[in-house]
């Protein structure tokens, strides 16, 4: 897929014909939103949003549950306890800097249902606050 690195141009171009802003607040062109895991700045899958939308969406870094080989790698947000053996989730809201611990699981992927219900509950959250705010 041919794109703005091979055309600067045509990035400049996309750039101003969708940039916006809100007031008092910083903005960012986002890759992954529209394309998970995209590592390629295009047109079919970037878009501008406020920067700390961006920030929520940004994934954390893997976990594993024993080993790190890619067939430990847990879920986006979860964590294993060796000790407990359980699986946990922790999420860090919207405008605070403490992480939250969330419930124990047998399974890594209800422990990926918990993480997942939150986080969609955050950023609604943070959407809600800036809906009314695009100039």
């Amino acid at each position: 897929m041919a794109g703005w690195l091979d055309e600067p141009k045509l990035f400049v171009r996309w750039y101003l014909e969708h940039y916006y802003e809100v007031e008092g607040e910083t903005m960012a062109v986002d890759k992954e939103l529209f394309s998970s895991g995209s590592k390629v700045y295009h047109p079919d899958n970037c878009c501008i949003l406020l920067q700390g939308l961006n920030n929520l969406l940004v994934n954390c870094k893997k976990a594993y549950s024993e080993g790190q080989t890619e067939e430990n790698t847990l879920p986006l947000g979860v964590y294993y306890s060796g000790k407990k053996k359980k699986y946990y989730s922790v999420i860090t809201f919207s405008g605070t800097e403490k992480p939250v611990r969330l419930s124990e699981w047998d399974m890594p992927e209800e422990a990926f249902a918990d993480y997942k219900a939150m986080k969609q509950a955050d950023i609604l959250t943070v959407a809600a606050k800036y809906k009314d705010r695009r100039k």
